[in-house]
């Protein structure tokens, strides 16, 4: 696994060279709307009459919104919780956001019991990450970026949660497992059935 997250880090240096991309923390307003944009485009409910199940699976999907005050919230406390951004040409990309767990306030011990199991462990929960539809290796480049930010900050493990039903999101599973992170449980929420991820 460390040779494979090795090799990916120097591939997307090189890309990031040849693209001029940069990661950083959205601060102004119009990055924070770049953002929304990006939500908004990948949202189920925004795109029901033109993708099937099918695509829904194979392209990936967000079920949650993101507003301006959230994203104001979470960097209003950066200590606790990490927005960061690819931007390339003036204009945002993708995004990644998350939290220490305490702060995200579900308990997945109740979903995934083993967690309980995991001595001193520190987990930060990796909530969103979403890319705009046309472009490629945005995903790697911030997940590659919230793990470096995540370890420094002393986190051992991240968690997230990937939708199953009623629309199975195989392409965010298959992107999360190729970069380590396993099937630990699974919830219910608001309708949606939701696997909790480990790395």
């Amino acid at each position: 696994m460390r040779l494979f997250l090795r090799f990916v880090r120097l591939w997307l240096s090189n890309l990031t060279n040849q693209n001029m991309s940069q990661i950083i923390t959205p601060k102004t307003d119009f990055e924070i709307s770049q953002m929304i944009e990006i939500c908004t485009q990948n949202l189920v409910e925004n795109n029901r009459d033109k993708m099937s199940s099918d695509d829904f699976s194979n392209k990936g999907f967000l079920i949650r919104k993101l507003t301006k005050e959230d994203v104001q919230e979470m960097l209003a406390n950066q200590d606790k919780h990490l927005v960061v951004a690819i931007k390339e040409n003036g204009n945002l990309q993708g995004y990644l956001t998350g939290c220490d767990l305490r702060e995200s306030g579900i308990d997945f011990s109740l979903y995934a019991p083993n967690l309980n199991k995991i001595e001193g462990a520190k987990f930060f929960y990796h909530k969103q990450i979403v890319k705009r539809p046309e472009v490629k290796n945005v995903g790697s480049k911030l997940l590659l970026s919230m793990f470096d930010e995540v370890k420094s900050r002393g986190y051992s493990h991240v968690i997230c949660r990937i939708v199953h039903r009623p629309f199975l999101n195989q392409s965010s599973i298959s992107f999360h497992e190729k970069f380590g992170f396993k099937k630990v449980g699974e919830m219910s929420e608001n309708n949606n059935v939701l696997g909790i991820y480990l790395r």
